[in-house]
């Protein structure tokens, strides 16, 4: 059986990018908010 989380972020910011960049990284789903789009675009999904 296989179990994924979905986690949200909110903040593109430094903090919020390692956080969500490292998330994607060990299997969980990651949806992530920013104020502006273009940076949370930016993140490494």
């Amino acid at each position: 059986m296989s179990h994924t989380t979905t986690v949200t972020v909110l903040g593109a910011g430094a903090l919020g990018a390692a956080m969500a960049t490292r998330l994607g990284e060990t299997g969980h789903e990651v949806r992530l908010w920013n104020r502006t789009g273009e940076k949370a675009r930016e993140v490494p999904s």
